[in-house]
């Protein structure tokens, strides 16, 4: 299939070229600028992608292209900021020059900011030709908007494409993504540039322009290729012209920026070059402030300087003062601290002390306690050699202590009466349980005094 450049006729229609990834819609793009650079048309290219910069050099890399200059991204003449697009197009619109902006470091918000910021002017400009080529341009016109200023710029896209041509402006969009690319916009284009897409969802959008605008054995012919065109075939529809053309696009006059390096193979960078006054250009974005302002500025940082000092001033004496404050805070503790070990260390030696006085009066005791039931078993043994009964009486004036849980001893503690005598039979009394111990009672008083048993 023989290499063609779209006609010369199409160059000023509004128009859509699309295709899927790799299947070489941006080399059409590329073809179609070069065409209008090459005929001295000013051309402004959004690229979010940052592969356009190659319009500067031919083929090899090695010579001049276009005098195209570059506008932020890495390989930029001029950085710009995303609130710059307002005076970036008053500049480019002022000296007739034709730029690529290169967007590829803005976020998506920072990218829609830019280019709203920069379509704003053109509605109140007088009228010029100027191209506006939209790269990936579903991040410029979404078929949903994200947020205030995807709509805002939507409304400024669909304007360019509807009314545009009456102030001069001839606009160009590029997507791999038909389905997410504005229906209001693409239905507004008078030429449609399509290469191979497969998925039905990107086929639909042209499908849908097609039945609009085609007769039904166009619309057979054209639906049935679209998932078999091969790499840089594709289709030039323009209802307008009456032209429907396949064919494949030449090769690219300048340096191919857009190609993926092989494996092993290191990417050729072309120098930049522009004859654009940067300088000049870097001073109109960033304005030197008027005499008067600059004085302004001077007092404003002067008064500033004063009342900053002043503060400093105050948190040096602020901070002296909690020095101190901290300071007396620490020899207090350390005071409270000291006490505290002493009424330890007191209590301590007054439990020890408290602790000796019950186990001392404990074991005093106990000796006392032995000697009693010590001698109240030998006044029992005595009376037993007897054989004289003791009464209770008895046992109770000899016992040395007044414990209530110990029973006395019973009249049967020794013989029988003489009644049991005199049946002939003897009867021993229960044996008697063992002293109660004050030593263990007292222990467990004077260390735990919460068990001490009532009374």
């Amino acid at each position: 299939m023989t290499a063609t450049p779209p006609p010369p006729e199409l160059l000023d229609d509004p128009d859509a070229i699309v295709g899927a990834s790799g299947a070489g819609k941006s080399y059409i793009g590329r073809r179609k600028v070069e065409q209008l650079l090459a005929d001295g048309r000013q051309v402004i290219l959004f690229d979010p992608t940052g592969v356009w910069y190659g319009l500067q050099s031919d083929a090899a890399g090695t010579g001049r292209g276009f005098d195209v200059p570059v506008f932020g991204g890495p390989h930029g003449n001029v950085p710009v900021r995303p609130d710059q697009g307002a005076a970036v197009a008053d500049i480019l619109l002022a000296e007739g020059k034709s730029a690529v902006l290169d967007l590829s470091q803005f976020d998506e918000g920072d990218l829609r900011g830019f280019a709203l910021g920069f379509l704003g002017p053109l509605r109140h400009r007088e009228r010029v030709n100027l191209h506006l080529v939209f790269d990936e341009a579903e991040e410029f016109a979404p078929q949903t908007a994200p947020d205030d200023t995807g709509f805002q710029l939507v409304r400024q896209m669909t304007w360019v494409a509807k009314r545009g041509r009456v102030f001069g402006l001839v606009p160009t969009f590029i997507t791999q993504r038909p389905a997410d690319f504005a229906k209001a916009v693409l239905s507004q284009v008078q030429t449609l540039y399509f290469h191979q897409l497969i998925a039905p969802a990107d086929q639909a959008p042209v499908k849908a322009y097609l039945r609009a605008n085609a007769d039904k054995a166009t619309l057979q012919q054209v639906e049935s290729s679209l998932p078999e065109l091969g790499r840089g075939e594709r289709w030039i529809y323009s209802p307008r012209r009456k032209l429907l053309q396949r064919g494949r696009t030449p090769a690219i006059a300048t340096f191919d920026s857009m190609a993926t390096p092989a494996p092993g193979e290191a990417r050729r960078e072309p120098p930049t070059r522009t004859d654009l006054d940067v300088e000049k250009i870097r001073t109109a974005l960033a304005p030197a402030p008027a005499e008067g302002e600059r004085a302004e500025t001077q007092r404003i940082i002067d008064e500033a300087g004063g009342a900053l000092a002043d503060v400093l001033a105050a948190r040096d004496r602020r901070i002296a003062d909690l020095e101190t404050e901290n300071a007396s805070i620490r020899r207090e503790l350390i005071e409270v601290d000291r006490m505290r070990q002493l009424a330890v260390e007191t209590g301590q030696r007054a439990t020890d002390a408290l602790s000796r006085t019950a186990i001392f009066a404990a074991e005093q005791l106990d000796a006392v306690a032995q000697n009693g039931w010590r001698s109240l078993v030998e006044s029992d043994a005595a009376r037993r050699a007897d054989k004289t009964p003791a009464t209770s009486a008895d046992v109770a004036e000899e016992a040395p202590w007044s414990d209530t849980s110990s029973a006395p001893l019973s009249r049967t503690a020794g013989f029988s009466s003489d009644a049991s005598r005199s049946q002939g039979r003897r009867t021993r009394a229960p044996p008697h349980r063992p002293p109660p111990n004050p030593t263990a009672s007292i222990a467990r008083w004077a260390y735990w005094p919460r068990s001490r048993p009532p009374g």
